[in-house]
C-alpha cells in the first residue's frame, strides 16, 4: 500500500499535536481502565495511521472517528478532511475536547458527540454520503466494532483501527497460517484487510500489556449478498468452534456437505484452516442455492 504524502499544514499541526500533549497533559483526568483507554500520543505512529485514512478516502469525505480521548488523532484528522465526527463516551473528556477544538467546532469542521460508539447511529452523523470510520479502538470491543463495521459496509469507504496486534494478524492472516481464524473469513470477505503498522505498547499512554497494530478496510467490490454472507456466517461459526476437527464432524449439520465439498474440490477430512476466505463463500453459495432450489420444490408440490 502507498503512502501519501503529508503535506507542510499537517506537519504543522502533529507538531503543535505533540506539543499540545506535553503541556496540558496534567490538565486530563486519568485514563479509565473500565473503558479500556491506552491513549497514542506519538506523532510518528499517528502520521501512519492518518496516511492509511488518506489512502481510502478523499478529504471531502465526512469522517467518523470513535474514541477521541485527548484528541492527538481528532487533531491531526481536522487538519487533513473537510469534516469529522468524534463520538467520545468519557463525558470527563467532553469539556476538554470542547476547550481544545473550540475553533473547529465552531466552524463546523468538527462535531462532538459524546455517545456510546457501539450503539450510534452514524447515518445521523454524516447523513447518506459514505463515510470513512477510523480510531483506536479499546481491545475488548474490537469484536463489536468490527460486526458494526461489516453491518454498516454499504455506507462506507473503509475504516482504519488501531486495535490488538494480535487481533490485527488473525483479521490479516491467511489459510494455512496459525492466525487464520473465523474472524480471517468473515472479514476479508467484506473487506480487503491490510495490516499496515505496528504501534509498540510503549506509545501509548498509559501502555497497555500488548502492541498494536493499525489495519485498514477497503469494502470489496464483489460483495457478496446477504443472504449469503447469512450462510457463511453460519458455516464458519460451525467450523471454527473447534479448528482441529474435520469439516465432516464440524459441519454434519449440513445437508449435502459431500457434494458441496466436492463442487469446491474439498472433502470431508479437510479442516477449517485449509479453506481460503474464498472457498468458504463458495461453499456458502452451494448451500444457499440448493436451500433455495429444495424451497421452491416443495412450494411447486403443495396443492
Amino acid at each position: 500500500m502507498l503512502a501519501i504524502p503529508i503535506d507542510a499544514n499537517t506537519l504543522t499541526r502533529f507538531d503543535v499535536c505533540f506539543e499540545f500533549h506535553v503541556l496540558t497533559l496534567h490538565m486530563f483526568p486519568r485514563a479509565k481502565k473500565s473503558f479500556g483507554q491506552n491513549f497514542l500520543r506519538d506523532p510518528f505512529h499517528l502520521e501512519k495511521i492518518l496516511n492509511a485514512c488518506l489512502n481510502l478516502a478523499e478529504k471531502t469525505t465526512p469522517v467518523v472517528e470513535f474514541g477521541p480521548g485527548r484528541g492527538d488523532f481528532t487533531a491531526v484528522l481536522v487538519s487533513a478532511f473537510h469534516k469529522v465526527n468524534a463520538v467520545e463516551r468519557d463525558r470527563d473528556l467532553i469539556p476538554i475536547l470542547q476547550e481544545r477544538f473550540a475553533e473547529e467546532l465552531a466552524s463546523g469542521r468538527l462535531h462532538l458527540a459524546e455517545a456510546d460508539a457501539i450503539q450510534i447511529d452514524t447515518e445521523k452523523l454524516v447523513g447518506p454520503s459514505k463515510a470513512l470510520w477510523c480510531g483506536n479502538l479499546p481491545y475488548h470491543l474490537t469484536s463489536s466494532f468490527f460486526a458494526k463495521t461489516m453491518t454498516a459496509i454499504e455506507k462506507l469507504v473503509g475504516g482504519v483501527y488501531l486495535i490488538q496486534k494480535e487481533v490485527a494478524q488473525r483479521a490479516a492472516a491467511e489459510r494455512n497460517t496459525k492466525n487464520y481464524s473465523r474472524l480471517s473469513v468473515m472479514l476479508q470477505n467484506h473487506f480487503e484487510v491490510d495490516l499496515i503498522h505496528v504501534v509498540p505498547k510503549g506509545a501509548f499512554d498509559p501502555a497497555p500489556k500488548v502492541d498494536g497494530g493499525v489495519i485498514s478496510l477497503r469494502p470489496r467490490r464483489d460483495l457478496a449478498s446477504p443472504e449469503t454472507l447469512a450462510v457463511l456466517n453460519e458455516i464458519t461459526r460451525l467450523a471454527f468452534q473447534q479448528r482441529r476437527k474435520q469439516l465432516g464432524n464440524s459441519l454434519k449439520s449440513i445437508d449435502s456437505l459431500d457434494t458441496h465439498l466436492d463442487a469446491i474440490n474439498f472433502k470431508r477430512t479437510h479442516r477449517p484452516e485449509d479453506l481460503s476466505p474464498a472457498d468458504f463463500l463458495k461453499l456458502a453459495e452451494g448451500i444457499l442455492a440448493k436451500r433455495r432450489d429444495e424451497k421452491d420444490s416443495s412450494g411447486a408440490q403443495e396443492p
